[in-house]
C-alpha cells in the first residue's frame, strides 16, 4: 500500500522541480553586427614541423621518417587567451 503513495510523492517531487521557466539574458537589446571585412590582419606560417610520420613509396621496403607539417594562421593583434583551430 505504501509503495504506490512513495511512488506517486516522487513523481510529484520531480515534475515540480522541473516547472520552472527558463531564464533568458538579453545584453541591452543589442543586435549581433555580422561584419564581411576583418578588422585585424592575418599572420600566415607555413610548414611548421611539428612531428616526424612513417611513409613508403613504390620501390622501398622499409619505411622511412618525413616530417608532419601544417600552416599557423592567427591574428595580427595583441590580444591574449584566443581559441584554437586545428
Amino acid at each position: 500500500m505504501k509503495k504506490p503513495l512513495y511512488a506517486i510523492l516522487l513523481v510529484l517531487i520531480i515534475f515540480s522541480g522541473c516547472d520552472k521557466e527558463k531564464e533568458v539574458i538579453i545584453l541591452d537589446n543589442q543586435i549581433p553586427l555580422v561584419k564581411s571585412d576583418s578588422s585585424y590582419n592575418i599572420i600566415k606560417e607555413e610548414d611548421v614541423i611539428y612531428a616526424n610520420g612513417l611513409s613508403h613509396n613504390e620501390s622501398s621496403t622499409a619505411p622511412f621518417s618525413i616530417p608532419l607539417k601544417l600552416d599557423i594562421y592567427y591574428p595580427n593583434n595583441n590580444s591574449a587567451n584566443r581559441p584554437v583551430y586545428m
